[in-house]
């Protein structure tokens, strides 16, 4: 195959942070910058937020390089950069950053499909950059740039679309994601994060045709992919589009059309969830979750289907059981103490105030500062003072203390140990 060029497009108007970090500065330099055509370019996410100006500094950078496995990492060895066969077989080679210090850059050769099964491909080495360009999922990831700044593609497109929010497939929708069909969640989490106002129907019709595929995509792909959409500004019209193409209901279960009432319910939640955590900078993609998913069968659905870790079934399935949200900085500190911690507390807060729509977005916001800075104070009694009133052994020892600790926290805390063992006392008699 003919090894052909990219043309520049355009340049990115500001240095990006990581352009200058040390790691991406070897890398480069290994894999050299030929006058006629480039060994290296950054490609993918990197650039696209560069040319976004996007605030937050990218850690893991994109690299594409003409060279073949073997000889990028004989050129990182050379330069001493540490290296790791991450994915040797597709051709990327991840270089590792000094042990102290963040952010990886992953090469990846130059490739072309020969052949595409859902999940999987067998690729080709080249010196193509257009093969390269082609075989990518959006035109708004088939960006590069050099260390100069210049940006290249295979057109201009890739560059409008990212200035219109269109988030559009490269070639036909529908083979693109035949070939892969976590493109799907890819799709929505890309529209989620750079999207314009409106859907491109070809793309929704696609999807739609080609949910069956989604078996084929891992249940930790699904969570990996759906948290990253959850994540971004404004979630809701991309969680809005998932649910109308049935989407959803494939990878978390307990769903349907977003006309019908208890999906329209649920996308309100999440909108009001959304402008809250904004306003108290507590944003959480796995809060978010839970307001998709808001009941106890539904969240034992969605964590089996997303291999969610035990400590998010845990979460999901305690904010699904669901409860009224404080109202008062005395209601703040009980729920800081029955929920063990102020994160599962906030997640109450938060998802009760979304889902009535009370308190308050102020209100919420003052609770919200109580329950992290207060501290809970430890029940100043245990077990050897049971004993000591002569309670025999027996489950009656922890049910009088449990007794008396809720009669404490009833009373905001406040008694202190000389009262508390009085009323042990009392229910001891």
């Amino acid at each position: 195959m003919t090894a052909r060029s990219l043309q520049a497009i355009g340049r990115i108007p500001n240095p990006p942070a990581w352009l200058d970090r040390p790691l991406v500065t070897q890398v480069m330099a290994a894999l050299d910058m030929r006058a006629a055509r480039p060994g290296a370019l950054f490609v993918g996410g990197c650039v696209r937020d560069a040319l976004l100006a996007r605030p937050r500094d990218t850690l893991d950078i994109d690299v594409a390089t003409v060279h073949p496995p073997p000889e990028v990492q004989k050129r990182l060895r050379r330069a001493g950069v540490r290296t790791a066969a991450t994915g040797i077989a597709h051709g990327t080679i991840t270089a590792l950053p000094p042990r102290d210090e963040p952010g990886s850059v992953e090469v990846t050769t130059l490739r072309r499909d020969v052949r595409t099964f859902g999940r999987g491909a067998d690729v080709a080495f080249s010196e193509d950059w257009i093969a390269d360009a082609e075989r990518r999922d959006f035109t708004i990831n088939a960006l590069y740039a050099g260390p100069d700044l210049r940006v290249f593609g295979a057109s201009d497109l890739g560059l409008r679309d990212l200035a219109r929010g269109h988030v559009r497939f490269i070639g036909m929708a529908a083979h693109r994601i035949h070939e892969d069909y976590l493109r799907i969640l890819r799709y929505f989490r890309m529209f989620a994060w750079f999207g314009g106002p409106t859907h491109d129907r070809v793309n929704l019709n696609a999807i739609a045709k080609a949910l069956p595929g989604l078996r084929h995509v891992s249940g930790e792909r699904l969570r990996a992919e759906l948290l990253r959409l959850l994540a971004a500004e404004q979630p809701v019209p991309a969680v809005e589009a998932m649910a109308a193409t049935g989407t959803l209901q494939r990878v978390v279960g307990d769903w349907s059309n977003p006309a019908s009432p208890t999906a329209r319910r649920r996308l309100r939640t999440l909108d009001r969830l959304v402008s809250l955590e904004r306003l108290l900078g507590l944003e959480d993609s796995g809060r978010r979750l839970c307001a998709v998913v808001d009941t106890v069968p539904g969240a034992a659905d969605a964590s089996a289907r997303l291999r969610l870790t035990r400590a998010e079934t845990r979460r999901l399935r305690k904010a699904a059981a669901g409860g009224a949200p404080a109202k008062t900085c005395p209601q703040a500190r009980r729920q800081v103490w029955e929920a063990g911690g102020r994160s599962r507390a906030l997640d109450g807060l938060l998802l009760g105030a979304a889902r009535t729509g009370a308190p308050t977005p102020d209100t919420v916001r003052r609770l919200a500062r109580h329950m992290q800075t207060w501290d809970p104070p430890a029940f100043p009694l245990g077990g050897d003072d049971v004993i000591g009133l002569g309670v025999p052994p027996g489950p009656r020892r922890r049910a009088l203390l449990r007794a008396v600790e809720a009669w404490w926290a009833d009373g905001d805390f406040a008694s202190g140990r000389d009262r508390c063992l009085e009323e042990l006392q009392r229910r001891v008699r």
